[in-house]
């Protein structure tokens, strides 16, 4: 079976990992080790990337593929202090790049399962 799971933290992108993070590390490895292909997808600020976390694929997603609008909005919003109002809009950015490119990989292969974290805005 394959899987797929949209968070905005896993252990591989944090030093401590989170609490969000250090489950799903221990789900795709117990769901690896079952013989499933699991797939993880995570948003970065930095370029895409994709790499293996043991039999896992990782895939970095980078949110400047998301729309321009969207991002030249996140740095307005910045600039004029509105801290919740960038911290949602930079949400909606990492959600929107995480789906992207999921939906990418399942036209390639179909998932037959996608968890996707209900935390900040995956």
């Amino acid at each position: 079976m394959r899987v797929a799971f949209l968070t905005p933290e896993f252990v591989t992108e944090y030093q401590d990992g989170g609490g969000l993070g250090n489950y799903l590390d221990t789900m795709t490895r117990h769901l690896a080790a079952q013989g499933h292909e699991v797939e993880l997808f995570v948003p970065s600020e930095g370029k895409p990337h994709v790499f293996s976390h043991g039999a896992v694929r990782v895939e970095r997603v980078s949110w400047r593929t998301v729309p321009f609008i969207t991002r030249s909005a996140v740095r307005v919003v910045g600039l004029a202090r509105l801290g919740p109002v960038k911290a949602a809009l930079t949400w909606y950015g990492h959600a929107s790049a995480l789906a992207q490119a999921m939906e990418r990989r399942h036209q390639d292969a179909p998932f037959d399962i996608v968890q996707s974290a209900d935390y900040r805005a995956a």
